[in-house]
């Protein structure tokens, strides 16, 4: 933006699109322990944000959890195979 004002206060006509450059928010939040050693939680993103879900033991070595749509802009993940209470997961853009 520097450079466009400094050409538009030497008197030089400039036309441009602004662009949002700032990287759109994951949210993982409300995490809540299910009957049979299911995990649920919800993520708020971008709405249609298609996001990979990883999850893992030791904050070293990612799996591959699933991959959520979230279609409005918040949905719930449920994992139904959560083995331990010292599951992390993380959810990334693509």
């Amino acid at each position: 933006m520097t450079v466009i004002a400094t050409l538009q206060g030497r008197g030089t006509t400039v036309d441009y699109l602004p662009q949002d450059t700032a990287p759109a928010s994951i949210i993982l939040g409300e995490p809540t322990w299910l009957v049979g050693n299911q995990f649920r939680f919800t993520i708020t993103s971008v709405p249609g944000a298609a996001l990979p879900v990883w999850r893992s033991t030791d904050l070293t070595s990612w799996t591959s959890a699933a991959w959520v749509t979230n279609s409005t802009g918040t949905t719930n993940f449920t994992d139904a195979a959560a083995i331990t209470s010292w599951t992390f997961y993380r959810a990334q853009k693509q």
